[in-house]
């Protein structure tokens, strides 16, 4: 799903980010998603120690209570299949 997103920046640094995106043959769009991507990326990247070991504590969600566990690993109720418990998402299947 996209959103429609309106920023204000000065004129005359929307000039020239149009006119570099021109001379590259990419679109403005294209380019400020590539910014926000990278910039989540790093700052994923970043994240202090202490946060990941929190995350381990997180209590199960209501899904994750009925399924079968093993350590680290979830079993997908569908595919019976083992895999770790930060990629399984049943909103996805």
């Amino acid at each position: 799903m996209s959103i429609l997103m309106n920023v204000r920046i000065p004129t005359d640094l929307k000039e020239g980010f149009q006119e570099i995106c021109k001379r590259k043959h990419t679109y403005m769009t294209t380019e400020i998603i590539r910014f926000m991507k990278d910039f989540v990326t790093r700052e994923v990247d970043q994240e202090l120690p202490y946060q990941s070991d929190l995350k381990s504590l997180d209590r199960p969600t209501s899904s994750e209570r009925n399924l079968d566990t093993w350590e680290t690993l979830i079993q997908n109720p569908l595919t019976k299949t083992w895999m770790p418990k930060e990629e399984y998402s049943p909103h996805v299947e």
